[in-house]
Protein backbone atom coordinates (compact mmCIF):
# COMPACT_ATOMS: atom_id res chain seq x y z
CA UNK A 1 0.00 0.00 0.00
CA UNK A 2 2.71 2.46 0.70
CA UNK A 3 4.27 1.83 -2.81
CA UNK A 4 1.21 2.46 -4.66
CA UNK A 5 1.06 5.87 -2.18
CA UNK A 6 4.62 6.80 -3.29
CA UNK A 7 4.21 6.15 -7.00
CA UNK A 8 0.43 8.41 -7.02
CA UNK A 9 2.38 11.38 -5.75
CA UNK A 10 5.27 10.78 -8.06
CA UNK A 11 2.81 10.86 -10.82
CA UNK A 12 0.92 13.73 -9.30
CA UNK A 13 4.24 15.69 -9.65
CA UNK A 14 5.08 14.92 -12.86
CA UNK A 15 1.68 15.82 -14.05
CA UNK A 16 1.91 19.14 -12.07
CA UNK A 17 5.80 19.88 -13.70
CA UNK A 18 4.08 19.20 -17.06
CA UNK A 19 1.45 22.03 -16.59
CA UNK A 20 3.72 24.97 -14.61
CA UNK A 21 6.39 24.30 -18.05
CA UNK A 22 3.50 24.45 -20.50
CA UNK A 23 1.69 27.38 -18.60
CA UNK A 24 5.53 29.37 -18.92
CA UNK A 25 6.20 28.31 -22.00
CA UNK A 26 3.18 29.51 -23.28
CA UNK A 27 2.46 32.41 -21.09
CA UNK A 28 5.53 33.92 -19.09
CA UNK A 29 7.83 33.58 -22.73
CA UNK A 30 6.31 36.84 -23.92
CA UNK A 31 6.14 37.75 -27.17
CA UNK A 32 8.04 36.31 -30.46
CA UNK A 33 9.54 39.69 -31.66
CA UNK A 34 8.78 42.46 -28.53
CA UNK A 35 7.16 45.83 -29.67
CA UNK A 36 9.91 48.12 -29.14
CA UNK A 37 11.99 45.87 -32.27
CA UNK A 38 8.58 46.12 -34.04
CA UNK A 39 8.73 49.77 -33.64
CA UNK A 40 11.88 49.95 -35.09
CA UNK A 41 10.73 48.84 -38.37
CA UNK A 42 10.65 51.67 -41.02
CA UNK A 43 8.76 51.40 -44.63
CA UNK A 44 11.10 51.18 -47.54
CA UNK A 45 14.11 49.55 -45.40
CA UNK A 46 15.96 47.00 -47.16
CA UNK A 47 15.52 43.40 -45.86
CA UNK A 48 19.46 44.06 -44.43
CA UNK A 49 17.86 46.49 -42.12
CA UNK A 50 15.09 44.41 -41.08
CA UNK A 51 17.44 41.60 -40.74
CA UNK A 52 19.59 43.06 -38.39
CA UNK A 53 16.72 44.80 -36.09
CA UNK A 54 14.59 41.34 -36.02
CA UNK A 55 17.59 38.79 -36.79
CA UNK A 56 16.92 35.70 -39.11
CA UNK A 57 13.66 34.87 -39.71
CA UNK A 58 12.19 31.58 -39.37
CA UNK A 59 10.22 31.30 -42.57
CA UNK A 60 10.99 33.60 -45.66
CA UNK A 61 8.06 32.44 -48.49
CA UNK A 62 8.59 33.32 -51.58
CA UNK A 63 11.22 36.14 -50.08
CA UNK A 64 8.13 38.49 -50.07
CA UNK A 65 6.94 37.24 -46.58
CA UNK A 66 9.17 36.47 -43.49
CA UNK A 67 7.87 34.79 -40.79
CA UNK A 68 9.18 34.90 -37.35
CA UNK A 69 7.92 32.24 -34.63
CA UNK A 70 9.59 30.58 -31.83
CA UNK A 71 9.45 26.97 -30.63
CA UNK A 72 7.04 26.55 -27.64
CA UNK A 73 4.94 30.41 -28.37
CA UNK A 74 1.83 29.91 -30.29
CA UNK A 75 2.40 33.16 -31.87
CA UNK A 76 4.40 34.89 -34.99
CA UNK A 77 5.21 37.60 -36.40
CA UNK A 78 5.15 38.12 -40.29
CA UNK A 79 7.43 40.74 -42.44
CA UNK A 80 6.14 41.57 -45.60
CA UNK A 81 8.45 43.36 -48.35
CA UNK A 82 7.02 44.93 -51.15
CA UNK A 83 8.15 43.94 -55.04
CA UNK A 84 11.26 45.92 -54.87
CA UNK A 85 11.99 43.69 -51.73
CA UNK A 86 11.74 46.87 -49.45
CA UNK A 87 9.89 46.43 -46.03
CA UNK A 88 5.62 47.20 -45.94
CA UNK A 89 4.12 45.86 -43.74
CA UNK A 90 3.73 43.75 -40.24
CA UNK A 91 1.24 40.96 -39.33
CA UNK A 92 1.58 38.96 -35.99
CA UNK A 93 -1.19 37.24 -34.14
CA UNK A 94 -1.90 40.26 -32.02
CA UNK A 95 -0.99 43.50 -33.47
CA UNK A 96 -0.98 44.81 -37.35
CA UNK A 97 1.49 47.66 -38.48
CA UNK A 98 0.67 49.87 -41.54
CA UNK A 99 2.63 51.91 -42.60
CA UNK A 100 1.66 54.67 -45.07
CA UNK A 101 2.87 58.38 -46.45
CA UNK A 102 0.13 60.16 -43.75
CA UNK A 103 1.48 58.23 -40.80
CA UNK A 104 1.91 55.00 -38.74
CA UNK A 105 -1.13 52.89 -38.05
CA UNK A 106 -1.67 50.03 -35.60
CA UNK A 107 -4.71 47.67 -35.97
CA UNK A 108 -5.24 45.73 -32.60
CA UNK A 109 -8.13 43.20 -32.74
CA UNK A 110 -10.39 45.14 -35.44
CA UNK A 111 -9.39 48.88 -34.26
CA UNK A 112 -7.15 51.07 -35.92
CA UNK A 113 -5.03 53.80 -34.17
CA UNK A 114 -2.92 56.39 -36.00
CA UNK A 115 0.78 56.77 -34.40
CA UNK A 116 1.26 60.10 -36.05
CA UNK A 117 3.82 62.40 -34.26
CA UNK A 118 2.46 65.56 -32.80
CA UNK A 119 3.29 68.50 -35.01
CA UNK A 120 3.62 70.49 -31.58
CA UNK A 121 6.92 70.92 -29.85
CA UNK A 122 7.72 71.78 -26.51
Amino acid sequence: MCRRTALTFVFGLLVLAVIVVTWGVYVVAGPVVPRSQLRQLKQGMSKSEVRAILGNPETAEEDQQWVYSRWGNPGWVEVHFDAEGRFDRVNSETIMVIFSSHGNQVSSRGRTVSLRRSSRTS
